[in-house]
């Protein structure tokens, strides 16, 4: 868990193989803000593990460095567009949390739409990608267009990679959208990934899935 003036940062991952290529990374930038970056590289196992390696040290080097997140974006992309081999590729969320605002800026590259729940748990806006992931086609940092949210009291943003919708049981059912928004929505924003973590445990009905899982919660405290 990260905390910095009421805002609380939570997660949880679940690994298909040893190897995971979702990776999550929580750093705090020279000003304060706090970055968390949420990537599903091509495929599972060590190869897409290997794939996230130039992305981690761009993002680490350039949010110490005090960087924007538009200017991250865009030097990661070229960097994976140079490294990658053919085919490669890493779907990206990534947030610039400004915990004296109670805001953030954020980017959704080719993963699945964030949710905004309200007090009540209720979806109130749904951040869908707005650019393809990272490493497939040259682009300028004007390419990266983020939106701006307020966190009000209370409200929680959710942040996921397609290994928990997709997630499949011994009899190929998906745990699926609606199952996971239900969850998130019959839950205490203090306990949402425990919930959800059960919740998938009992849909699997084995240790892990056949993709990757990672969840990510940022809660604006009341």
């Amino acid at each position: 868990e990260t905390q910095a003036a009421g805002i609380f940062i939570e997660h949880w991952s679940l690994p298909a193989t040893t190897f995971s290529g979702d990776v999550l990374s929580i750093s705090t930038a020279p000003d304060g803000k706090i970055f968390a970056l949420l990537a599903d590289a091509t495929g599972h196992g060590l190869a897409a593990a290997i794939t996230t390696l130039p992305l981690l040290t761009v993002y680490h080097s350039m949010v110490d460095s005090g960087a924007p997140i538009r200017s991250i974006l865009a030097v990661a992309n070229r960097t994976l567009l140079d490294n990658l081999p053919s085919g490669r590729f890493i779907a990206v969320s990534m947030l610039c949390i400004d915990t004296a605002q109670q805001s953030i800026e954020l980017w959704n590259g080719g993963m699945p739409e964030m949710l905004m729940l309200d007090a009540r748990g209720e979806v109130t806006q749904r951040f869908i990608s707005h650019g393809i992931p990272l490493g497939v086609i040259s682009r300028s940092i004007e390419d990266f267009e983020t939106e701006t949210i307020h966190m009000l009291p209370g409200t929680q943003l959710i942040v996921y990679s397609d290994g928990i919708s997709e997630a499949r049981n011994p009899a190929a059912e998906e745990f699926g959208m609606t199952q996971f928004e239900q969850t998130l929505a019959a839950s205490p924003a203090a306990a949402r990934i425990q919930h959800i973590k059960e919740a998938l445990r009992q849909h699997l009905k084995m240790p892990s899935g056949h993709d990757d899982i990672t969840l990510m919660t940022v809660l604006c405290a009341q």
